[in-house]
Parts: C-alpha cells; sequence; structure tokens
C-alpha cells in the first residue's frame, strides 16, 4: 500500500467495514488470531486498565466482545462506558485503533456469541461463574473447575456471561507502505450519520 493520493482513497470508506476487510486479510496471512485486541478502559476515579479480549464480530456500527461480570473490565464499564480498542497485526505493520462506548448487548445475541466460542472458552466461562465472586483463586483450584466444565461443555452460557459491543466515534487506521517510506494514519471521526476523514502525523 503506497503512501500516496491513492493510499488515502484506498482506506475511503466506512471504517469499520476497513477494520473488517484488514480482520479477513491478516486471516489469510496467517497472522495469529487476528481477532484479538487491547482493549482499555477506565474506572470512574480514572484508574486505567488494558487486557487482550477476542473480537466476536464486527458490523458496520461497533465491534462486540464477550467477558463475565465478575471482571474488572465489566465493573469499569458499569461504572465508565468510554473504552478504546487496538488492533496491531506485526506481520503486516498495520494497527487499528477506536475510541468510543461500550454497551452491553441483550440476552440473545449473547447466547450466539457463547455458542461460537471454542470449548475451551466457554469452560473460562464457567470458571468465573463459579470462582469469580470472590477472592482470587490459585491454579490448583481453577484447574479442576475448568475440567469439569471441560467435560461438560454446557451449551447455555452461564448467568454472569455478556457480550458488549464498542462502538467508536473515533478510528484511526495505520499502515507502513510497501515501499519501506513513512507510515501513514487516517484518522475517522464521527459526524452525524457519517464519517470524516484526515491524515494526521504518524
Amino acid at each position: 500500500m503506497a503512501n500516496d493520493d491513492g493510499a488515502f482513497n484506498a482506506v475511503s470508506g466506512p471504517p469499520l467495514e476497513l477494520l473488517a476487510g484488514w480482520l479477513a486479510e491478516a486471516a489469510a496471512a496467517g497472522a495469529g488470531d487476528p481477532r484479538c485486541f487491547t482493549l482499555a478502559t477506565a474506572s470512574a476515579d480514572g484508574t486505567p486498565h488494558a487486557r487482550t479480549v477476542l473480537a466476536t464480530g464486527v458490523d458496520d456500527t461497533s465491534v462486540r466482545f464477550t467477558t463475565s461480570r465478575p471482571s474488572v473490565k465489566t465493573a469499569d464499564l458499569a461504572e465508565n462506558p468510554r473504552a478504546a480498542g487496538v488492533f496491531h497485526w506485526p506481520t503486516l505493520t498495520r494497527q487499528v485503533t477506536l475510541h468510543g462506548h461500550a454497551a452491553e448487548l441483550p440476552p440473545d445475541e449473547v447466547r450466539a456469541a457463547y455458542a461460537r466460542r471454542s470449548p475451551q472458552l466457554r469452560a473460562l466461562a464457567w470458571v468465573y461463574e463459579e470462582l469469580g465472586g470472590r477472592a482470587p483463586a490459585g491454579p490448583g483450584e481453577v484447574r479442576p473447575v475448568f475440567a469439569r466444565h471441560l467435560e461438560l461443555d454446557p451449551q447455555a452460557p452461564p448467568p454472569s456471561w455478556t457480550t458488549f459491543a464498542l462502538r467508536p466515534d473515533r478510528v484511526e487506521v495505520w499502515w507502513m507502505p510497501d515501499d519501506a517510506g513513512p507510515p501513514s494514519r487516517v484518522r475517522f471521526d464521527r459526524v452525524g450519520g457519517g464519517w470524516t476523514r484526515r491524515f494526521v502525523l504518524p
């Protein structure tokens, strides 16, 4: 992707549509699991927290991810719905940053997202259900609970499990060109029902 007017035009569509396309390209390139992204939240007093989560879906308005209610990110989002996310694919030298609000989704979407998870991640959701409401448990306590739920593989999500949608009002895309020139970054800002875009310093 060259760093010129052609590159600017190449990122002229809706930014989440661009993100979905880059996710597909990263998957085709074998760049690990391209759905992993860093989610940043902050508590009511401004204490920041960041962790890696898995995007369970991208549409034209949001990026969705799942979590359990006995988690720091869920507590943060209940107090302060502002959040940010960063997708980074080092092998493709591309990055997408999102800033916006995260909102909890209704139960039918939660059940659908749970059904698409691997058995290991479904078992982990039940570990949070069983152990998440008290002081942190050591590995020796977690392992048998995880093994039990992995064997059972419950097809319904636990009551504490939920799905959030991060709806950005700003998206920045960053990439390195093919000609070893300087990187480019384009910023999209939501205005009404559409998006503005402009180059910013990389």
